[in-house]
């Protein structure tokens, strides 16, 4: 049911996003929109996480995005990802509360912000990039996120339009 602000939606909407990933093996899912170097938005389905990085403004310092927003290139792949001092910290602390060992996070770029999409899984980085490889996890994937949009975005999302098959 709609309330006036959107707030219940959204949270509704952020409960069916983890659910439908939890049956894929995605067991993180975060969003973000950064305009002008400054995070408008940001929602993460382990609400712990949440509470901690937006308390100690882990947005400052936390590679996944900084790497995201302010490089060209949109995709950042966990283990790949060589971190050291607080920035290696903010990652550890997000594995063990997030009980994740691999993820990946997405950019992706509009005329004054990004949009950060990150996943994350329990499965070994190796398990868990297999699963990307396959075209019918990819689009489950894209289903769930699309229908995420729907709710938490007032502009057209920025995936691709039309519907998988």
């Amino acid at each position: 049911m709609k309330s006036d602000n959107g707030a219940e939606d959204k949270t509704e909407s952020l409960r069916t996003a983890s659910e439908e990933f939890e049956k894929i093996g995605i067991s993180y899912f975060s969003y973000g929109l950064v305009s002008r170097g400054e995070v408008v938005t940001s929602i993460f389905s382990n609400e712990e996480w949440g509470r901690r990085y937006r308390k100690n403004h882990y947005e400052k310092m936390d590679p996944l995005v900084l790497g995201v927003v302010y490089s060209s290139f949109p995709l950042i792949i966990w283990d790949a990802l060589h971190a050291c001092g607080k920035e290696k910290k903010l990652m550890m602390e997000r594995y063990e509360i997030c009980d994740v060992k691999s993820g990946l996070t997405l950019g992706i770029k509009n005329r004054e912000s990004t949009e950060v999409l990150a996943v994350g899984s329990t499965r070994s980085p190796q398990e868990f990039y297999n699963l990307l490889s396959d075209e019918g996890f990819l689009k489950k994937v894209y289903t769930i996120i699309r229908k995420f949009y729907v709710v938490h975005t007032e502009i057209s999302p920025c995936l691709p339009s039309g519907e998988t098959k």
